[in-house]
This record gives C-alpha cells, sequence and structure tokens, in this order.
C-alpha cells in the first residue's frame, strides 16, 4: 500500500471592494506590537496576497498522522514583510505543524494590502491542513476508507 499525502494550504486575504461597517478593529495588543496602524481584511481596499516565490513549510507530518489543521494569524507589514513578533496560533490539531507555520513566515513576502490606493499592515489569516490517504495496489486488497477530519 502507498501513502500519499495531500497538504492544503490556503491565506485568507479576502479583497474588500466596500468596506464594512460592522468590521471589528484589531485588537490593540496585536497593534502595539507591530508599531504601527492595522487593518483587517473586511477594511482595506484588497488583502495581502502571497508573493510571486511562496516559499513551502518544512513540515512532516508524524508516522500515522490520518489528518491535521493550523491557523496562525500574523501581520503583514505595508512593504508585505510578515511581522513575525503577531504571529499567534488560533487553532490547531497539529502542534509541529503550527510551529512550521510560524516559522516558516520568515521565508514568505507578500504583496501588502492597500487601503485608499496606499500599502497599509493587515491582520490575515492563513490555514493549512493535511490529510493522509492510503492507495490498495492492483489486485490487493481495498484500502482502509479515507480519515474523516
Amino acid at each position: 500500500m502507498l501513502a500519499l499525502v495531500t497538504v492544503v494550504s490556503a491565506l485568507a486575504c479576502a479583497s474588500a471592494s466596500q468596506r464594512r461597517a460592522d468590521c471589528l478593529p484589531v485588537p490593540a495588543e496585536i497593534a502595539m506590537t507591530a508599531g504601527t496602524m492595522v487593518y483587517r481584511d473586511c477594511n482595506v481596499d484588497r488583502g495581502a496576497s502571497i508573493g510571486p516565490r511562496a516559499q513551502r513549510v518544512d513540515y512532516q507530518p508524524s508516522r500515522g498522522a490520518t489528518c491535521g489543521s493550523a491557523t496562525i494569524e500574523f501581520v503583514v507589514d505595508s512593504t508585505g514583510k510578515p511581522m513575525l513578533v503577531t504571529a499567534r496560533v488560533v487553532k490547531t490539531t497539529d502542534d509541529a505543524l503550527a510551529a512550521a507555520m510560524v516559522k516558516g513566515l520568515a521565508s514568505q513576502t507578500f504583496k501588502p494590502a492597500t487601503r485608499d490606493g496606499h500599502p497599509v499592515a493587515v491582520l490575515t489569516t492563513w490555514k493549512s491542513e493535511y490529510a493522509t490517504f492510503v492507495i490498495g495496489r492492483a489486485g490487493g486488497p481495498p484500502p482502509p476508507p479515507s480519515p474523516k477530519c
């Protein structure tokens, strides 16, 4: 039997063509740590997006792991650099994946968010998930069912 690991990452950088009146401000501790005005995606014209040379996160699921996910939150500054001091784990089922994502931020570059046509710092969410699927061999017994994550 062969194991196939699928990793899916998504950067939540939804563009907001229309700013929402119900958009909450960024928590004060994040803005103070960043040392600059920080917006949420719902308060910018275009959210931050991963740069043209996205780096892979150096992570391998532990033996026997069937699935996992991690979500981290961090500020991308007005030049497109992630502010590592603002990174925090929001939710995870795999601490090693979350740690690898935070560590991997240092090598990532982003296209900064814009507000009124000017680059601004924005609070960004990055989620990564993986699932291990077992593929059976031709003529062999059927593989076990795929994990329900």
